[in-house]
């Protein structure tokens, strides 16, 4: 018995942790129906990192998906107040972001539209107006702020009880001062959560623990890339000046230090950061740990706090009445984690959030949707658990966060070079010799550009001419990083049969599909070779890898008639592509070539020099070519024989800028670039890789139903380009409505003009419209293509 309550043996699904997002993730099960579900806390509710959050509140940021993120989370806390009645202790005060240089003032004033488009009150504001906004602030090397008026305050404690008092009014259960003690997996699929009151089975588990999510996750065999901190923030004696105000002061934030500033009552909070990142529980979490904290330590933070003091000088005349220095955690990336957990069948994870508190609401509401649903309806890809893999243990984050540890320092969409090299093909010494420039995809050293002589390039014009060198003859690609799967078994063709949106190929044969939800929103995009007729050869884009895994292995049949393995680090893989491809290949094969043996989107295995390649007569880039996929130990044999072979025709080392430029020109949106699993495959334009004829597939009756609106639709543009592309996130006009935002986005050589994948609103879907794109502060106009550019008729990828 937990007071009047017998704990449950069965329920549908079980949260384990009762802080604000756990609450949160059982309000909204609940709400959307799912009343059989239970939460289990090891102390009281807010126990952890909860009780002693700040509570601070953020709109307003450099992502488009997560600005849409935070608007869900603002809309859904006022309908929640709304329609249960509970207080959740907010108070708006608005926040300034301060800048002190030209570059930090233009990156926040780039913000303006994108913020604006999602319904975000944002605007710049100069040195006058930030110190009628706040008058206690001193204005010394302030050029000027970014204001966003609607930001403010959420009381964590009134929050997370709020959730669990609705939660437990609409039938869900909670279960406090009970321990988790095992999750086992039962032989039907269920699970067995393990607690020092008994067992619970149940058919999901979500995992939204804080910093207790990696002990948790481990009683499954997972590992979760989170690790514990410490933060500290300090509340001030009443400040005199405030008392003499009307209203609250905005929030102040400094990025720059970092620190920031808000009223708390009529004192003032400070959030004071330290420039190394403070871990805590080195020798793992004390097992009775729950509400305690840790002691104080200010000199660490000193040059934060200084700076917060000179900012905001009334700081220095009051006295401290509370000083908190808690338990946190953060990820490598310092966004935290969603979603199913790689490896484990109906295990989710939500934990390792910076804004937990801010961003709550929406993470219960996807949380559940994503249960009830199969998948979320907003985009939550830059939140996926499967963007991390196992290299991603606590070397590699102390690595990341060794580079930045404070959200809003660094911005996290540029090139990160910590925690690397992590994962790496065999050719990555010969490469980098050559002058490979590396980025790193899923830990995954993947050559982007190769230099040309000069250093301090950034591989744009690298990119092109490679480009150029591979249309005009031949160039050849390291390719590992490509995900790789083997799917085999009895029942392996009618396993895949029913995930794939179109029909599988014969065998030696290759095809690409999507793989659909019941909603028919695309959960994978793979090409499929078929070697054997119960044996495929599945690959997909690189960040792909454990996400297409992951639900592929929640399908798969229990009674074991169907394999899947992730094979990704097992092969090597090479694109040999250009004109003159064939001609290399023939130096050093003796499988036959010609396009009559060997044709378009066809597979077999081949000898390579030494070695034994599977060669796909398959290519994202639009010319002849093969993608040659070979154990390992083969890979330096394989590449050394084609660049001799193919040193007459002047063959060229091309990286993966080169690849979406081709790529882009040719007409291939991928995975996670392009598209994700927040778009149907109408919305993403894959409506060519869909067969609405065939019966059976998962989705079909989404994409049979023509009445759904498809509010935007992936297209291709094009545009005159003088300077730098669009970047992603860039939006699109028509007039001054925003119609539109830009995905990938290069100059494409070989066409002349630049080229980009762009999801625009389905009215205005058609070839030849001309509508606007906000580069940099400039319009630039753009083109709607009816046809792909660079070989609209697919003769030279199939000559």
């Amino acid at each position: 018995m937990i007071g009047s309550i017998q704990m449950k043996s069965h329920a549908r699904v079980v949260v384990i942790g009762g802080g604000v997002i756990g609450c949160s993730i059982l309000y909204y099960l609940a709400k959307n129906g799912w009343t059989d579900v239970v939460l289990i806390e090891r102390m009281d509710l807010t126990a952890g990192t909860t009780w002693h959050a700040a509570g601070n509140v953020s709109l307003a940021d450099g992502n488009r998906a997560v600005n849409q993120f935070n608007v869900l989370a603002y809309k859904l806390y006022r309908e929640m107040e709304n329609e249960t009645g509970e207080h959740l202790g907010w108070t708006r005060t608005g926040s300034i972001l301060i800048a002190k240089t030209n570059d930090l003032l233009e990156r926040y004033a780039s913000r303006t539209e994108s913020a604006r488009a999602v319904g975000i009150d944002y605007h710049m504001i100069g040195p006058d107006e930030i110190k009628k906004l706040h008058p206690l602030m001193e204005l010394d090397g302030i050029l000027g702020a970014a204001y966003v008026p609607d930001e403010g305050v959420l009381d964590p404690s009134m929050t997370t009880h709020a959730f669990a008092r609705a939660s437990r009014a609409k039938g869900a259960e909670i279960y406090r001062h009970t321990k988790v003690t095992g999750l086992t997996e039962q032989l039907n699929g269920e699970w067995k959560v393990g607690t020092d009151k008994g067992d619970i089975i149940t058919e999901y588990v979500v995992i939204a623990a804080g910093f207790w999510s990696p002990v948790v996750a481990r009683m499954a065999g997972a590992h979760i890339p989170i690790v514990p901190t410490e933060r500290q923030y300090l509340v001030t004696d009443e400040v005199p000046e405030l008392r003499q105000l009307d209203r609250k002061v905005p929030m102040l934030r400094d990025f720059a230090v970092p620190f920031y500033v808000r009223q708390e009552r009529n004192g003032l909070l400070i959030g004071v950061h330290e420039p190394h990142t403070p871990y805590c529980f080195l020798d793992g979490i004390p097992d009775d740990f729950g509400q305690e904290l840790f002691p104080v330590d200010l000199e660490r933070g000193a040059h934060s706090l200084e700076s917060a003091m000179a900012r905001v000088p009334a700081l220095g005349r009051v006295g401290i009445k509370t000083e908190i220095c808690g338990p946190t955690s953060r990820t490598p990336d310092l966004q935290g984690l969603i979603g199913p957990i790689p490896g484990l069948r109906n295990v989710h994870i939500s934990a390792g959030f910076a804004n937990g508190i801010s961003q709550a609401a929406a993470l219960g509401h996807v949380a559940a949707e994503w249960l009830i649903e199969g998948s979320p309806s907003v985009d939550v890809s830059m939140l996926y658990a499967s963007r991390f893999g196992c290299y991603a243990n606590k070397r590699f984050i102390r690595a990341m966060l060794s580079e930045a540890h404070v959200f809003g320092t660094v911005d996290l969409s540029g090139e990160r070079l910590a925690g690397r090299p992590a994962r790496a093909s065999a050719l990555y010494d010969r490469l980098k010799a050559k002058g490979a420039h590396f980025s790193a995809q899923l830990g995954w050293e993947t050559p982007m550009w190769f230099s040309r002589g000069n250093a301090r390039s950034n591989g744009v014009e690298e990119a092109r001419a490679e480009a150029l060198d591979v249309r005009k003859s031949v160039g050849i690609l390291d390719l590992t990083a490509l995900a790789k799967y083997e799917v085999s078994g009895p029942a392996a063709s009618t396993f895949l049969d029913r995930l794939c949106a179109r029909r599988l190929p014969a065998v030696g044969s290759i095809v690409s599909t999507p793989m659909l939800n019941e909603r028919g929103q695309v959960m994978c995009f793979t090409t499929i070779a078929r070697v054997e007729p119960n044996r495929f050869y599945l690959t997909a884009a690189p960040q792909a890898e454990l996400h297409h895994y992951s639900w592929m292995n929640e399908q798969l049949p229990r009674d074991g008639s169907v394999q899947l393995e992730n094979v990704t680090g097992r092969y090597g893989a090479l694109l040999l592509s250009g004109p003159r491809a064939r001609e290399v290949l023939a130096k050093v094969s003796e499988a036959k070539l010609s396009n009559d043996d060997f044709p378009w989107l066809t597979v077999a295995d081949i000898d390579i020099a030494f070695g034994r390649a599977r060669a796909l007569r398959f290519n994202m880039v639009g010319e002849l070519g093969w993608e040659l996929h070979h154990p390992l130990e083969y890979q330096i044999g394989i590449y050394e024989a084609l660049a001799a072979a193919g040193e007459e025709f002047q063959i060229v080392d091309f990286g993966f800028k080169a690849y979406d430029t081709l790529r882009l020109e040719a007409g291939w949106p991928i995975w996670g670039a392009d598209f994700n699993t927040s778009q149907t495959a109408t919305s993403a334009g894959l409506s060519r890789f869909v067969d609405p004829s065939k019966e059976g597939f998962i989705g079909r009756r989404a994409i049979l139903d023509t009445a759904r609106p498809v509010p935007y639709r992936l297209v291709h543009i094009s545009f005159d380009l003088d300077g730098s592309p669009p970047e992603i996130g860039d939006l699109l006009f028509d007039g001054n409505d925003v119609v539109g935002f830009v995905h990938s986005s290069t100059y494409g050589p070989s066409v002349g003009s630049g080229i980009a994948f762009a999801s625009v609103k389905d009215d205005l879907v058609r070839g030849g419209k001309t509508i606007n794109c906000l580069v940099r502060g400039n319009r630039l106009p753009v083109s709607i293509l009816e046809r792909t550019p660079h070989d609209p008729e697919s003769l030279r990828v199939s000559s």
